[in-house]
């Protein structure tokens, strides 16, 4: 749709024909072959590479015969303009053109500005402002168009776009004449066809498309070029369109830098590459009448919006976002939708529907991204990646995976399951019967939103807790939060931390250095043994009571008989084995000695050995009192 160029001085200003500037920048410029294959050599500005630049365009409406006329006389009577049937653009013909020539701006650092185009006579007196360095008219001349490079062949005719007669009278978005209009402002801007062989940069068969280019002339990967066309055109430039100009004149930061939220109307069709500068933005397919699959990695493709015949089948997976642009968030339809991050940090959101989401695109471990992700209503399925993701399923029976890092992950209703992975994590069941796994890590399960009261054990065979209307799975927990009832929460033989929160808890640690917090309440700790070293109570281990105040309980009712018996003492027998009475002070001790001792430590001072049990009370101010009837120390 254009000729090629002949070679031009590096840069060259000022000419007699045009105020514009341009540059001599390749051949292959860059180290990106794809982008070589579509930079035609020259640019508009007189910076190298990545430059900026400036360029004017302008309408002629005067092709009468004489001086009058604006190409048919004097300076505009050069050879290689189709002039001698030259025409004015329509209204819709404009505005295409100075639509597409925006689009185009808006990613790169260019600066596109509209002049009024006169006749010959003023360029005779001198005033070279009298006509743009780009120039759009019709003719009878081009089968169907053409444009010029910036400084083609160093003449005036350097960037102008001529249009058939007959093909291009009412543009619209996503046809043939829109797209072409766009394609030719793309030769104007220094872009040439990437099957062109001109300097040995011809592009990779499999991004030679549409899809990808808009400078191509095939209308799928693998397609010969025929000039069939697809049912839609692309409606702005593409993928490497956008990442090749880019390259010519550097990237346009101050488009869209705010936070935008991407949307098309229901039904629509969505044939495009977007580009952003900057702030949170949000791709959002909330609006949508089916399902879609969002992509927020640059590069690679969403689905989304009605299918597009492209000549060989019929395809969603139109839409891009540039190399470059960062899309942070998106938002599925009601339907069942795929959703991928990537590794901005990002915010999914399902909507209705059983939806799959995934925090990254790519199963790379180097890359860390703090993902939210939010199923509503359906099944769905998450996979939180790299980095400390929040993940909440929603309504429905959720599968929801935290992967690496510290994340939080919520069933909320539905009989859902939630595996932690590596990392310490926070799962939340919610309603329903759940199967929560920590996986590695220091994993805790809450109950805090429970609406009755939690019985939790980690000491049954694959774990188990029943909350309100649901019997959970627990594996891989460490810890456990109660709720605002009367909660029971048991350890298992690992260090567990227990927190009963709200209500009068009865709390169980289990071997290992346990950590207890009673919260709000009157609160039990308990212990079971049936000897010294036994159940509850082993040589070396500390158990610490973090919270330990009125009403809250010490309980020994299954354990301190056997130890006294086992040690040879009588709870009415005041022998040397045993150091209790009746009410201990914060700075004192109990203690139940024969060389392998049990220790209350009411001041944290105690230092035990390798045969010592220590239950630590810490922060307790007030005096200890045992019950000999319950087996009980209580303040």
């Amino acid at each position: 749709m254009n000729p090629l160029p002949s070679s031009v001085p590096s840069s060259v200003s000022g000419s007699v024909y045009s105020s514009g500037t341009y540059a001599r920048i390749g051949p292959a410029p860059t180290g990106n072959s794809e982008v070589n294959a579509l930079i035609s050599g020259t640019k508009w500005g007189s910076s190298g590479l990545g430059g900026g630049g400036k360029v004017t365009f302008s309408f002629p409406v005067s092709f009468a015969v004489g001086s009058s006329g604006q190409f048919s006389s004097g300076a505009f009577a050069y050879g290689g303009e189709p002039d001698d049937s030259g025409q004015a653009l329509n209204d819709a013909q404009i505005h295409a053109a100075r639509e597409t020539l925006q689009k185009w701006a808006r990613v790169a650092n260019l600066t596109v500005t509209e002049v009024a185009d006169t006749p010959d006579t003023a360029w005779e007196s001198g005033d070279n402002s009298a006509a743009g360095d780009i120039r759009f008219a019709m003719s009878n001349s081009p089968s169907t168009a053409w444009a010029y490079y910036p400084g083609q062949d160093n003449k005036p005719y350097g960037g102008d776009v001529w249009l058939n007669k007959n093909d291009f009278n009412s543009p619209v978005v996503g046809d043939y004449a829109y797209y072409a209009i766009m394609h030719e402002v793309g030769h104007a801007l220094g872009l040439e066809h990437p099957h062109e062989n001109k300097d040995n940069d011809i592009m990779s068969l499999s991004v030679d498309a549409l899809k990808y280019t808009i400078m191509s002339y095939r209308d799928y990967v693998g397609d010969e070029i025929d000039g069939v066309g697809p049912n839609f055109f692309p409606t702005t430039p593409m993928l490497y369109d956008v990442l090749a100009l880019q390259m010519i004149y550097g990237a346009n930061s101050n488009y869209r830098n705010g936070n935008d939220t991407y949307s098309w109307a229901a039904g629509a069709k969505v044939y495009e590459t977007i580009w952003d500068g900057g702030g949170v933005d949000t791709l959002s397919a909330a609006n949508q009448p089916r399902n879609v699959e969002l992509h927020l990695t640059p590069g690679v493709y969403s689905k989304i919006g009605e299918a597009i015949w492209n000549e060989h089948a019929w395809v969603r997976d139109n839409l891009a976002i540039a190399f470059g642009a960062n899309i942070e968030n998106a938002t599925g339809s009601s339907y069942d939708d795929t959703i991928f991050g990537s590794v901005a940090g990002n915010i999914l959101s399902g909507g209705a529907g059983n939806d799959t989401m995934r925090g990254s695109e790519w199963a790379d471990r180097n890359v860390f991204d703090n993902d939210k992700m939010y199923g509503g209503s359906g099944g769905d399925f998450m996979t939180g990646h790299n980095g400390n993701d929040v993940m909440n399923g929603g309504e429905g029976n959720d599968f929801v995976i935290g992967d690496d890092g510290n994340d939080i992950l919520s069933g909320d209703s539905g009989n859902d399951i939630l595996n932690g992975g590596a990392g310490n994590d926070l799962l939340i069941g919610g309603l329903g019967s759940d199967t929560l796994n920590g996986g590695g890590g220091w994993d805790e399960v809450s109950y805090a939103t429970a609406t009755a009261p939690v019985g939790a054990d980690l000491s049954l065979a694959g774990g188990r807790a029943t909350a309100g209307d649901g019997v959970d799975k627990l594996k891989g927990i460490e810890q456990l939060t109660g709720s605002a009832f009367d909660d029971r929460l048991t350890g298992d033989a690992r260090a567990n931390a227990l927190n009963g929160r709200l209500g009068n808890d009865t709390l169980h640690g289990g071997a290992g250095n346990d950590k207890l917090t009673g919260g709000g309440g009157d609160d039990r700790f308990g212990w079971t043994a049936t000897s010294f070293n036994s159940g509850d109570i082993r040589a070396g281990e500390l158990d610490t009571v973090s919270d330990f105040s009125s009403d809250d309980a010490l309980d020994f009712s299954g354990a301190l008989e056997a130890l006294l018996i086992a040690n040879g003492a009588r709870l009415s027998t005041a022998t040397s084995d045993i150091t209790l009475t009746e009410v201990m002070s914060a700075s004192t001790n109990v203690c139940l000695k024969n060389g392998r001792d049990l220790y209350i430590d009411l001041d944290s001072s105690h230092s035990i050995t390798a045969n010592d049990y220590h239950v630590q009370l810490t922060g307790l101010t007030a005096s200890l009192k045992y019950d000999a009837a319950a087996d009980m120390f209580n303040v």
